[in-house]
């Protein structure tokens, strides 16, 4: 349900998710010494996903604790929960629309992240 107060909630739950995933990959860039830093992402995202799943089982649908814990916490955290949320379920009914979605997720995200590089010209800074 929409409300202000719900909407506060998230807004709370989100920010601490962000923090908890900025702690992550601050701990993950002193602990790993490696030059691919790119173990704190993976991290958050797992990290993001068992809790989304955990707590989708476990919190009621439609709770107020359930959207502030998995749209905020989970959210901030990661937002990769919420599509591991979405395509498990097309695969778990053994939809081919779950290759689709996959396939889309991964291959828009890349596109759009090149598409913004592009138009601040920072492409090249990547390539």
């Amino acid at each position: 349900m929409m409300s202000l107060k719900n909407a506060v909630w998230v807004f709370l739950a989100c920010g601490s998710g962000g923090l908890v995933r900025f702690a992550i990959q601050w701990g993950c860039s002193l602990w790993i010494p490696m030059a691919w830093q790119g173990w704190g992402t993976v991290l958050s995202n797992g990290l993001a996903c068992f809790l989304a799943g955990l707590l989708s089982g476990v919190l009621a649908a439609g709770s107020n604790l359930r959207l502030a814990l998995l749209t905020g916490f989970c959210g901030g955290l990661s937002t990769f929960s919420a599509f591991a949320l979405d395509y498990l379920p097309l695969v778990r009914e053994g939809q081919w629309a779950a290759w689709v979605y996959l396939a889309a997720q991964v291959l828009f995200g890349l596109a759009m992240a090149w598409l913004g590089l592009a138009l601040v010209g920072n492409l090249r800074t990547v390539a």
